[in-house]
């Protein structure tokens, strides 16, 4: 079975694993944090959910054009505790973060498929999330509209051209034709797993088109087909 539903909000944050002292962002949530999303959603305990979670099928469509805005925040130095430091009279920190937003202002929204054994989910959506969602940070919250449980769906491994609405994982296996009116994007080292521990595992690098459109995709990857509410539309799993 697959269901899909829309995640949407006005500011969103997926910090990037390999950024440290500035909070950099990817443009969409990684694999890891739709399922952290979903265990929010089913109201699934912290560090329980990791194994059986990791079985299922993702794939994300961007459906608002995003771009990043840079903030800078003082945070207190609470390495040595005294008056001034707490006060923020000195010893202030600076970290820079990106924050999404969508480039007019709007809102932001993100397309999520999940496939497997996902009956415990699809109860979950009907009868409302256990705990709020978030856009990456506790405080960039969320919310979800338009879910779908679709039960006409096909998955392949291998096709000659499709056009494909979700984030293309940059694999050797496919090739994506260039079009005039397209910009690619790529986005490096997203994580696509990670252990008992919260520790990251595979990084996988992405491809999307930057106006949300479809990219022309060919050869062997995991591929699906499915009927959505908006039609018929083609995939590629994380």
């Amino acid at each position: 079975m697959m269901c899909a539903f829309d995640i949407k909000g006005y500011l969103a944050h997926f910090r990037k694993v390999y950024s440290t002292t500035s909070s950099l962002s990817y443009v969409f949530p990684p694999r890891t944090t739709v399922m952290g999303l979903l265990a929010a959603i089913v109201g699934k305990n912290r560090d329980s959910y990791y194994e059986e979670y990791s079985q299922l099928k993702i794939a994300i469509s961007i459906k608002s054009k995003i771009r990043k805005l840079v903030f800078s925040s003082n945070y207190l130095d609470t390495d040595s505790i005294s008056h001034s430091n707490l006060r923020g009279i000195k010893g202030r920190v600076p970290v820079t973060r990106e924050i999404l937003v969508e480039n007019n202002g709007g809102i932001i929204c993100y397309r999520i498929f999940v496939a497997g054994e996902v009956g415990e989910i699809v109860e979950a959506f009907k009868r409302g999330p256990c705990y709020p969602v978030a856009l990456g940070v506790a405080n960039f919250l969320g919310w979800i509209e338009r879910f779908n449980a679709i039960n006409g769906f096909s998955i392949f491994n291998s096709c000659e051209q499709l056009n494909i609405s979700t984030v293309v994982p940059n694999l050797k296996s496919i090739t994506i034709k260039p079009e005039p009116s397209k910009r690619i994007i790529l986005e490096e080292r997203v994580p696509r797993t990670f252990d008992s521990y919260r520790r990251s595992g595979e990084l996988m690098n992405y491809l999307y088109e930057e106006s949300c459109g479809t990219l022309q995709v060919s050869g062997k990857a995991e591929f699906f087909k499915c009927k959505d509410l908006e039609g018929e539309l083609n995939g590629i799993f994380m």
